[in-house]
Formats: C-alpha cells, structure tokens, sequence
C-alpha cells in the first residue's frame, strides 16, 4: 500500500497542457502541494509539459512506476492496461468514471480490467473515483482544490468522491487537521476492507472515519453478511479496540439505494442490520453529516481519553435541559445513575 500513499514517482496517464484538463490540474496539485517525488507524464503525443519529458505510454518510462494514475476516457483504459510489461507499474488509481455505475456494459468492462489487473500483478483504486491525499507526503493526487494543510489524526475512506469535498469543508469549519483521504469509487479492486488494514497500521492515523455506500465484501439483498463480509467486521473489531472507527451510511432509504446505484454501482442493503453488526464491531455509525463530523471532531482530540464506562453526570442551569439531555442520553444507551442522598447533599454545598 505505500506505493499509494508513499510513492517515489507518479505517473499521469493523460497528461495534458491544457490547464482545465484533469491531467493538467493533477500535476499542479501535486506541484502545489510539495511532493517530493518525481512526476512523469504520460501522452501519446510527447512534448513537454511544466518542463516535464512526456512519455508516450507507460513502458517507454525506463523505469518502474510506484503509482500510475488514469485520467482518461473509460473507453480508453482497457487498452492502456492490457498494454502495461508485466512489473512495469505496482499500483493504478483510475479517476475515470463510466464504468459499473452506468449498468451491464460498464460492469462487464471493470470485469475484464480486474482480470488484466490480476494478470499483471498490480492494485488498483477506482475506478470512478477522486484519488488520494497524504499530507504528511506533500501527496495530493486529487482533484481538489484548496485542501487542507495542517497534519492531523483523522484518516478518511470516502465511497464518494464529492462527499470528500463535503468532508473537507468540515475539517476547514472546524479547524481539524487530517492524516489522509481516500476516494475508493466503484472499488474494482481495493475497497474499505483492505484500507482499513493499512489505515489500522499506521502510526498517523489514531481515528478513522468511512462514509459507505455498500461495503465491497459486505452484504447480500438481505443485509446478512456473507462469509467474506465477515473479514472487514472482523478486523474493524481489532482496530476500533485501538483506534475509533466511525461510520456514516449512505443508501439507507429506498430513494438512497436507487442514488447509490447509479452512482457507484452499489446495492446497499437493510440499514438495521448494517447498524447492529457495525455496533458488534464497535463502530460508531452517524446519524448524519453533522453527527459524523461532530464525533470525528471529538474523537480526534480525545482518542487517548475515552471514558472508562457507559455512565454520565448532567449538570444544568434549568430543569427542562436536563430533561432533554437525560432522555436522549438513555435513548442512545447512555446510562444516567440516579445519586444517593449523600452525593446529592455535597453536590448541593
């Protein structure tokens, strides 16, 4: 995974002159935002672009690749793939989109690309995604503009890729720092599971935060997990002992599923038992935006001080306050002991 997050040189497949071309914006965030590795370009037609050598494809680099990221046509990634020497690229971030979100045609054609993917040795991230940011790494291989700089503890994995914008805009209102971003799309091949692997090991990373569509190795119609959706509640179970994991679903409603099928390609199931079985695995799960960013917001100050037990004191100025927080700390499985006469007489001195 640190050809990802850690690369000694990128390729962009795609590369553009043009300024408001994703090939073009991509080399200037990653210019922009300091990486220190080498930037290599990748276009049929050659030339140069910011005083960099064009390469025609991805085997006329001398040199093997850490990471090649795709902003191309869909049309035209099949091709580019099958066309890559065996050890000549280690990983692939596909920002293309058109793919399983768009129905049969485009799920057949991620078929035949993770099939070339396998063959090849190489891991891909994608497609119809935004990429990824490291900031510790200077690493912004992302679209986005403006995004922040201070180093932080949180670590995300975003299904969508516009939700990430929705996520920085927070991180910015609320002065949080961030560890790292990664847009995962239709998730061809790596998904939640595998980054949550590699976000448990590392050191930066102290809370983790997903905003899921449907979990790649999750569920059926059903919402039962399957054999291999145990692995990702299994090792959620590991780190969430460590490390806070926080959730926020998408597609919990019949309006929300038919929105994730045309967006990633995902069939989301039952929300109620999404819920349990994240509660089984000691996730957190939002209610909402707001919620999600709110616990995030907490956590990533008081990860190393988390209460001891389930109990809580509520001390108000009024009546009617301690009313409502006391019923919606029970309604959240919060217990609220009642004080013996003892207590309550210091307390009132």
């Amino acid at each position: 995974m640190d050809y990802f997050f850690k690369p000694k040189n990128i390729a962009i497949v795609g590369a553009s002159q043009d300024p408001a071309k994703p090939g073009r914006v991509l080399i200037k965030n990653l210019i922009d935002y300091g990486y220190r590795g080498k930037i290599i370009p990748v276009n049929p037609a050659g030339g140069r672009i910011t005083g960099r050598k064009v390469f025609p494809s991805l085997n006329d680099i001398p040199h093997p690749v850490d990471l090649a990221i795709f902003c191309i046509p869909n049309h035209l990634v099949e091709n580019v793939i099958a066309e890559i020497k065996p050890g000549q690229v280690k990983g692939i971030i596909i920002i293309s989109s058109g793919f399983k979100e768009t129905g049969a045609l485009g799920q057949q054609a991620e078929e035949r690309i993770r099939i070339l993917l396998q063959e090849r040795g190489i891991r891909a991230i994608g497609p119809n995604c935004m990429g990824l940011y490291n900031v510790s790494a200077g690493l912004n291989a992302t679209h986005f503009p403006g995004l922040p700089q201070v180093k932080g503890n949180i670590s995300f994995i975003s299904q969508s890729g516009a939700y990430g914008g929705i996520i920085f805009h927070a991180l910015k209102e609320r002065q949080i720092g961030l560890s790292k971003f990664i847009s995962i799309g239709n998730q061809l091949d790596l998904g939640h599971t595998d980054l949550l692997e590699y976000l448990g090991a590392d050191l930066p990373t102290q809370v983790i935060g997903l905003f899921i569509e449907t979990l790649k190795d999750g569920r059926s119609d059903s919402g039962v997990p399957p054999q291999a959706g145990r692995r990702f509640l299994d090792l959620a179970r590991r780190i969430s002992a460590k490390k806070p994991i926080v959730v926020f679903k998408g597609g919990r409603t019949q309006a929300g599923r038919r929105a994730a099928s045309s967006h990633t390609g995902s069939l989301a199931g039952d929300f109620t038992v999404f819920k349990s079985a994240m509660k089984q695995a000691g996730v957190l799960v939002a209610e909402n935006s707001e919620e999600f960013f709110d616990i995030l917001y907490i956590l990533s100050i008081y990860h190393h001080q988390l209460p001891k037990n389930d109990n809580v004191a509520i001390a108000t100025i009024s009546g009617g306050p301690s009313v409502i927080a006391g019923d919606r700390c029970e309604e959240v499985g919060i217990n609220v002991p009642q004080f013996n006469h003892a207590l309550r007489q210091k307390i009132s001195r």
